[in-house]
């Protein structure tokens, strides 16, 4: 089934997102960063402060709320910065997240559109990939390929070719050739119940924590 969107008058004020359960066990480094098995239980977490304002994006809201527990959400990973380019270090031309959207703008604005492409098979439950893309990955960033979203941990490049480790583990198999979304990745949830206030000027102010659908990224949504 095609995966819902927010209805495009939703403006989201803030946004985080993260990799919940990706070890088995935590251990500290000397360098205080968090260690330990990898586990293929790994997933992507997110919340997301949304604004609602007016009669026609409350009507939308609701009708978006009625399809919502029965269908994964497809939604962008909001990051304040593009992806700077490796074709000549020209920076992505992204708009940060900053609220409020413009009327109409919603969640989506840009093209999802592949910048990549893995050059050689990947294994279920890797996590390392060999990718050629026209955006140089950093670790702490992240990308889409799959319908699964995952972090970058550290890259290497060599002869045009991008050796990714990331997070979570790999949900599945894929071939080579399969597209790569790193500009304008998207991350395939389930939400909670959303909680929120109505202020007085009517508009509404919400919080939804939104988590994974592993199902959708094994290719069973």
């Amino acid at each position: 089934m095609t995966p819902l969107r927010f209805p495009p008058s939703v403006h989201v004020t803030s946004g985080w997102f993260d990799i919940i359960g990706a070890f088995t066990r935590e251990d500290t480094a000397l360098s205080g960063v968090p260690g330990g098995r990898g586990s293929p239980l790994g997933h992507v977490q997110a919340e997301l402060s949304l604004l609602i304002y007016g009669e026609p994006a409350h009507k939308a809201w609701r009708a978006f709320t009625a399809q919502a527990p029965f269908r994964t959400l497809q939604v962008p990973i909001l990051t304040r910065f593009g992806m700077g380019r490796a074709a000549g270090g020209v920076a992505a031309t992204r708009t940060p997240f900053v609220a409020p959207l413009a009327d109409g703008q919603g969640l989506y604005w840009g093209d999802h559109i592949a910048n990549g492409a893995l050059v050689e098979d990947a294994q279920a439950q890797s996590t390392r990939l060999h990718v050629a893309a026209d955006l140089t990955l950093q670790a702490g960033t992240w990308f889409e390929i799959g319908f699964a979203a995952y972090r970058v941990t550290q890259v290497q490049a060599d002869a045009g070719v991008q050796h990714v480790e990331f997070q979570p583990r790999l949900r599945r198999s894929l071939p080579a050739g399969e597209p790569l979304y790193c500009e304008t990745p998207h991350a395939y949830l389930r939400g909670a119940v959303p909680v929120g206030t109505e202020t007085p000027d009517g508009a509404t102010r919400l919080t939804i924590t939104l988590t994974e659908d592993v199902r959708y990224g094994f290719g069973l949504g």
